[in-house]
Order: C-alpha cells, then structure tokens, then sequence
C-alpha cells in the first residue's frame, strides 16, 4: 500500500508535466526533449557556479588546515537552498493538501499517507542537494587526497542531509500553517515570507564571490563559530574531511534522530492536523451599497484576486518584476557607485549621448526583465474543473482572454513604471529617453500577456493537482517563460552582432518597441477571432 501511495505520488509529479489536457494527451516527444534540455542547462548553470565557489575556497581551507570546514559551507549552502526550495511546499503538502480527507477515507494508514508525502519532498530536496554537493565533491577529489572512509562519509552525508532539512522543514511549515490559518488573509504571511526569501537569495547571489573572500580571510574564525554553534554541520565536516568514523556516527544521530521524533509525532496526529479547520479572524457585516462593474473589469478583478491569493503563483509569475525591484532597491542603495559610473560614462565620451544612452539601457533593461513576468501562461489552465462556468457566462470568449491579459498587465506594468521614475533621479533627465524607459516595458508586458493567453489556449492543461503544480510544471509555462527570453535575447543579440555599426541605440530600442506593437495587434486579433473559438472548445 505504501508503495502504492509512493507511486501515485511520483507520477502526479512527473508524469502531469508533459500533459496538457483533460483528456490526459501528452505533448510530443520533441517538446519532452527540449523541456529536458533546457532543465539540463539550468543545473549546469548553477553546478558551475557552485564549482567555481568551491574552487575559490578549497586550497585556502585546506591549506589552513581546515578541509573539514570546505564541506561544512558546502553542506550549509546545500541545506539553504534546499530548505528555501521546500518549506513552503511543505506547508502545502503536509498540512494543507487538498486530498487529505479523500485518503484519510480509504483504508489507509495515515501514517503512510504522511510518508508518502515526506518521501516526494525529500526527492526535490535530492535534487536540490546533488546540484550543490556534486560540484563540490569533484573539485575536493581534483585537487586534495581521499580516503575511502572519506568516500563513505560523504555518500553517507549525501544520503542523509535532506532527513536534515525535511526535519527543519516540517517544523517551520507547521508554524506558517498555524499562523496563517488564524490570518484573516491568510496567504498574505506565505507572500511576504516567500518574497523575503526571495530577494534574501538574489542579494546573497550578487555579492557571493564578497562573501567568499571573506570567508577566505576569515576562515579560522568563521570555522571556530560552526564548531562552536552548529554541532551537526561541524561533524559532516569532519566526517568527510577528517575522516572521523565517530563525526560520522554523530550526524548520523543528528540526521535519523530528530527526523524519527517528528515523523512520529505527526503520525500520531495527523488525522487532526489534516482535518482540522482552524477558525480565523471574522469581520462583522456591514451594509453598503453595492457596487456594479463590467463583465471585463469583474473577470480581470478575479485574476488579480487569485494571483494575490497564492504565494507561490506570485513568486513563479513575477520574477520579473522581484527583479526590477531587487534592481531599483540597489539603485538606490547603492547611488553613490552609480552615480559614479554615470560620469565615467560621461569621461568615455557617452557624455552628451548619456541621456539617451543611459535611458535606453535601463529600457532594455526593464523590458527584459519584464519578459519573464509569467502571470497570463497559466490562466487558462488554473480555470482548471471551474472553466464550465466561465464558458456558460454571456459573455464574449474574446472579452475573458482580454480580462486575463489585463491582469498580466496591471500585476507587472506597475513596477517597470516606477523603476522607470526612480531613474528620474539616477540619469540625466532626458523627455525622449525617460519616455523610453516608460514605454518599452509597458509595451513588452502587454506583450508578454497576449503572448501568454495565446500560449496556453494552445497548450492548456485541466488535470493539475495543486495550483502550485499548474503554475510551475505546464507546458505553456515553459514556452512562455524561455520564448519570453528569447524574444529580449535575440534584439540584443542582432544589435551587437549586426546593426551596432548602423543604428544608433536609441532609435534602436524604438524600433523594437514598435515591432513589439505590431506583434501584440497580431496575437490580440488571433485572440478574438480563432482563438475565442478554440476556446469555445475546450
């Protein structure tokens, strides 16, 4: 039976990635293996960047005597990414999963149920890891002797690290399910917390190599402080490292010990804790006028209310926008270097031309981000059982993908808006160049919207299990998010290679601006013509 549970629960992650239907059609096997491409090239991004972290720290460690504490950070940075990678999805999938009282139905175990579940998680949290310790075991055997205890140890840490962060995980999950059940919104919590984390990790990743050097510099301190305050982290140091047989025996308790008492503990409650309705905040009843609105304006207030009320369609849809943000905040942080580097510009002969240089830059900048704003590829799909009731409103089929593009837009224009008046106080000012800056990205999320709907009206997908699932694992998601790319990466790329020399950069970002108008009133009228009667047949 757990084995049974086991399954399902894989092939509800895997196998729905490539189905794009209720019918349970799956895409072609060409799609299948770009999609596989492209998962490749995004672990090998990251396993190089990890590498050359590990290939600045290794020598200075080892050489200070402290190989143990080489993978210590590696085991740190392993049990970061993957419990920022997981709480929150443990959250949804412990304690809030919408098929908890179907199961607790069946004659089944529920302490089974819970570790079917536990073992999903503590699969993502695998894949997390390797990407980390992979790169880091290659670059240590490289350069420094092993030994096979050595080998062992650190199999024996890669096995066993995500029982670690699983622990932690299922700890803090049901802090946030608790706090959040007794929230009136209680998704605003998971939202600032999931944004938090969010920017915590991109402001880590631009200043990793710093931190590196300090640590380089600092190594004997920041090694006493671990031995000092994180006993399971030192050990897996030492265990590897070393090699310390009794280390290993100790992360091996601190591993298998703490996961063993919260697996009991929720087994013993679970029924309770997935059947429980926790009551929330109530808000007395008040009678007011009540206000009327359009059929377009209504639809698109449901968008935006869905979009606001999950965490995670948030952060997977608007990492464009995370990123404006993230890059405005520095700006700002940061004006003094900026202002700087705006005069060098100017010594570098820029100088008059910075006006527009300068505000061209931040428009393909913004643009470009703007591309990977994702709000509108899965708004078709997340109608999911609920699509019957759109399809019987008298309404239009053209006005409910209109109101879907509408809500792409108003969650995402926003932001390139201001960043583009926070550049007011940054570069020169220039009307032409501030209109730029102003008009570009507005233009490529409208894109972006239509391009979206169109998208995933060609390739929805009914069947998801969780909202979060439909987000994050669809086909039209992908094609949307790296087709977005595509589209900002291919204009730079002709200008560097091709109309540099011709073009100056401002009429450039022009005519680019313009060719995306042309391309928005082409997908807008396939919209409303072909596209509402494919709709009609869904």
């Amino acid at each position: 039976m757990l084995k049974t549970l086991i399954k399902i629960r894989f092939q509800s992650m895997f196998a729905s990635m490539f189905r794009s239907s209720k019918k349970g059609k799956t895409v072609g096997v060409g799609m299948k293996v770009l999609m596989g491409i492209l998962i490749l090239y995004i672990v090998a991004v990251f396993a190089m960047l990890f590498g050359s972290v590990f290939l600045m720290i290794r020598d200075s460690f080892c050489a200070m005597g402290l190989g143990w504490l080489y993978f210590a950070m590696a085991g740190l940075f392993a049990f970061a990414i993957c419990f920022v990678g997981s709480i929150f999805m443990t959250q949804s999938q412990l304690y809030e999963a919408k098929d908890n009282e179907m199961l607790l139905a069946m004659p089944v175990p529920p302490s089974y149920i819970l570790l079917s579940r536990m073992v999903a998680l503590m699969l993502i949290n695998y894949l997390y890891e390797l990407v980390i310790m992979i790169p880091a075991g290659v670059i240590y055997v490289i350069g420094q002797p092993v030994t096979a205890l050595g080998v062992v140890a650190y199999v024996a840490v890669v096995v066993l690290l995500p029982f670690m962060v699983m622990t932690v995980s299922c700890i803090f999950g049901w802090l946030v399910a608790l706090i959040s059940s007794r929230m009136r919104r209680k998704n605003l919590i998971i939202t600032v917390l999931s944004v938090a984390l969010f920017c915590g990790y991109m402001a880590v990743c631009t200043q990793l190599y710093s931190y590196m050097e300090m640590l380089v510099n600092n190594g004997a301190q920041i090694g006493e402080a671990i031995r000092k305050s994180l006993f399971p982290i030192y050990h897996l140091g030492m265990a590897i490292a070393g090699p310390s047989a009794l280390s290993l025996l100790f992360f091996v308790l601190c591993a298998l010990i703490p996961f063993g008492l919260v697996y009991y503990l929720l087994s013993k409650n679970f029924v309770s804790i997935a059947t429980t309705k926790r009551g929330t905040v109530r808000v007395e009843y008040k009678a007011k006028r009540l206000k009327a609105s359009g059929a377009v304006k209504a639809l698109t207030v449901k968008e935006l209310r869905r979009l606001g009320g999950n965490a995670m369609y948030i952060m997977n849809a608007c990492s464009g926008s995370l990123l404006i943000i993230l890059a405005v905040v520095a700006v700002i942080w940061q004006y003094d270097d900026v202002a700087a580097l705006i005069e060098m510009s100017e010594q570098m002969g820029i100088g008059d031309a910075a006006n527009g240089v300068l505000w061209a830059l931040a428009a393909a900048i913004f643009g470009a981000c703007s591309t990977m704003n994702i709000v509108s590829a899965s708004s078709i799909s997340l109608e999911g059982k609920n699509l019957w009731i759109l399809k019987t409103l008298p309404i239009p089929a053209g006005k409910i993908l209109v109101s879907k593009i509408l809500a792409h837009v108003i969650a995402s224009a926003p932001v390139a808006i201001l960043a583009a008046l926070v550049c007011l106080f940054v570069i020169p000012f220039s009307l032409n160049g501030f209109l730029m800056a102003l008009i570009l990205p507005l233009i490529v999320n409208v894109w972006q919207g239509v391009f979206g709907v169109v998208i995933n009206l060609l390739y929805p997908r009914f069947d998801w299990v969780s909202e979060t699932a439909c987000v994050k694992q669809s086909v039209s998601v992908m094609i949307t998010m790296f087709g977005g790319m595509a589209f900002a990466a291919i204009p730079i790329l002709l200008y560097v290679f091709v109309f540099k020399e011709t073009v100056g950069l401002v009429l450039y970002v022009w005519l680019c601006a313009a060719v995306f108008v042309v391309l928005c009133i082409a997908l807008l009228r396939y919209l409303v013509t072909a596209g509402a009667k494919r709709f009609a047949r869904l």
